[in-house]
């Protein structure tokens, strides 16, 4: 009997000198709720919907960007909490629902299916938030200062999102701050992450103030510190953004004389509609043609006329008349060629004419005026001895109407433009149709000037862009001047084409390139390498924007090196994810040694 007794009493001994065993019984993951069993909530939910709110009222179309600075805050206070319930993550689960369906709203105007395509990404984006708060938590634990952890936290998970199903990175906490030039400088060094980073960091700040001065015991080292960090690094930046704009000259006559040069954005308010009739499809090609007249009569001279994405098409894409030798199968029959040779020969023939008309209309009917070179957005299609490849381009036609080269899109939006999943969606590619992947980024030298397009969502993927002026650089052919080319008809002149401007700023600062948007109903505009909007349009209106971007030879972090700070944010995000699931599995292998000892 003395020997069992003993027997049981080092059993306990081990069991209570094993960590493993101690972190199951004295810590929870942060990726559950330390509270399952809860009965009463442990605080109240109501500040996760006040950041939802705030941070909705921060973008268009309210635009109260000082807010921002504000939002986190309810969030903040989920993360500092001594224990939170299933419930308490629900509601921060529904808190970013709803904001994510207030500010995606334009998504559902384009065509009734998106409006499972709103709830069903704005349901995803949620998820974000209750994960921001658990692996901030999780580190809350290991003693990591919030000061750090919030900013690197929130940093990291806008970054997984850019990559996250092909990548969604519209309204960034940046994106706030991207009609404040003074702002958003420092995107050239440490990218549109940068200046998340810095807002996240002064909401601590707010936060270890408030709770210093409303409770009666006083902040800690690391919330002093933390507070110290976030003047400095606020002050930092509003000097680093005097310093950088300092650096441009003030546009003047003489200044606009030197613009690489002169572009007319045209702009009409053809809306898109799926299945449009052959007759609506061509009134839009044709307004657009007498938009281009009526507004080259305003100018002495255009070096670029550009139409914006698909607008070109007016039902015919552009084909190659470049043939293979050997011809694909199309529906279970060979293609003729003779056929096939004949239809190119038309194509060829009636793209001419348009080149012409068009010409002719920039140059305002004016014999004697130089013919501006065209950038279209065009649907295009190249005949492979496999199958019939379609793309969603920009094609370059230089001043004699002839067709030089074309773009691509490389980044297309999926469940718009392509669906994953192989043949299981072939239903829906039968359905809508689908475009395929381009293969790499173009400059086009047009009057000693590099022009780079990008069409529609690129330029709101700041990867997207950064890696295509990097490959172009790499290459030799360093893009002087960004042009998206962008059909944001779709949305009806919702906030989302303003979401889209603030996302074509930012990648104007992070490479330093002055960037011009052309979309159908707008928001067209000159940007320069600064951010600073120099001129816009306004929504569903027909109009023309004579740009004259200056050139901008700086460069920063982002050119050379992309998003360190964000891998870094990144890699930390990881590692809290890692951090929280390896106990787990420790703190299972010790309960099974328990009832073994048992």
């Amino acid at each position: 009997m003395a020997t069992k007794a003993k027997k049981r009493t080092n059993k306990k001994q081990r069991r209570a000198s094993n960590p493993a065993i101690d972190r199951a019984t004295a810590q929870k993951t942060a990726l559950q709720p330390e509270s399952e069993t809860a009965k009463s909530p442990t605080g109240p939910v109501w500040p996760a919907y006040a950041s939802a709110l705030c941070l909705w009222l921060s973008f268009a179309p309210a635009q109260f960007s000082f807010l921002a600075w504000f939002a986190p805050l309810g969030w903040l206070s989920f993360a500092t909490r001594p224990t939170l319930t299933r419930r308490d993550y629900y509601h921060l689960w529904l808190s970013g629902c709803c904001f994510w369906l207030a500010t995606l709203q334009g998504i559902r105007l384009a065509f009734w299916a998106l409006y499972f395509g709103w709830f069903a990404l704005s349901v995803y984006l949620a998820i974000y938030t209750p994960l921001f708060v658990g692996l901030t938590r999780n580190l809350l634990r290991r003693r990591i200062p919030l000061f750090l952890v919030a900013p690197a936290i929130w940093v990291g998970l806008e970054f997984a999102r850019s990559y996250v199903l092909t990548g969604f990175c519209s309204n960034m906490l940046a994106h706030t701050q991207a009609h404040w030039p003074l702002m958003i400088q420092i995107a050239d060094q440490l990218g549109a992450y940068g200046v998340s980073f810095l807002v996240m960091l002064v909401a601590v700040a707010l936060r270890d103030a408030w709770c210093s001065f409303a409770a009666p015991s006083p902040t800690n080292a690391w919330g002093k510190l933390g507070i110290c960090l976030a003047v400095l690094g606020f002050a930092g930046n509003l000097a680093y953004g005097a310093y950088k704009l300092g650096e441009l000259p003030a546009r003047t006559a003489a200044t606009e004389d030197q613009a690489l040069l002169r572009v007319m954005l045209v702009q009409e308010n053809a809306p898109t509609i799926f299945d449009a009739e052959p007759n609506a499809i061509m009134s839009g090609w044709h307004k657009y043609l007498d938009a281009t007249r009526s507004e080259a009569k305003k100018y002495a001279a255009i070096d670029l006329i550009v139409w914006p994405e698909s607008t070109f098409t007016g039902g015919v894409p552009w084909i190659d008349s470049n043939l293979p030798d050997t011809l694909p199968v199309v529906d279970g029959q060979p293609l003729e060629r003779e056929r096939l040779v004949y239809s190119l020969a038309r194509n060829e023939q009636e793209q001419a004419f348009r080149f012409g008309q068009l010409g002719s209309a920039g140059r305002a009917e004016n014999e004697q005026a130089a013919t501006p070179h065209l950038l279209l957005g065009c649907d295009a299609m190249v005949i492979t001895s496999e199958r019939i490849v379609r793309y969603n381009s920009a094609i370059w036609v230089d001043e004699n109407g002839q067709y030089r080269d074309r773009y691509d899109k490389m980044h297309l939006v999926m469940f718009g433009e392509y669906f994953p999943l192989g043949s299981m969606l072939q239903f829906l590619r039968d359905m809508f149709g689908t475009v395929d992947f381009g293969q790499e980024p173009k400059t086009f030298e047009i009057n000693g000037c590099r022009v780079a397009p990008n069409i529609c969502f690129e330029s709101m993927m700041p990867r997207v862009i950064q890696s295509q002026v990097a490959q172009l650089d790499a290459d030799g052919k360093s893009p002087d001047l960004l042009i998206n080319l962008s059909n944001d008809s779709w949305f009806h002149g919702s906030s989302m084409l303003d979401h889209h401007l603030a996302c074509s700023i930012l990648c104007a600062v992070e490479n330093r390139r002055p960037m011009l948007a052309a979309a159908n109903t707008g928001i067209s505009a000159e940007i320069d390498g600064a951010g600073r909007v120099l001129k816009s349009t306004d929504k569903a209106a027909s109009v023309g924007l004579l740009a004259m971007p200056q050139g901008d030879g700086r460069r920063g972090l982002v050119q050379g090196w992309g998003y360190p700070l964000a891998w870094c944010c990144m890699l930390l995000v990881l590692g809290s994810v890692l951090s929280a699931w390896l106990p787990r599995r420790s703190d299972k292998a010790a309960e099974s040694e328990n009832s073994q000892d048992s």
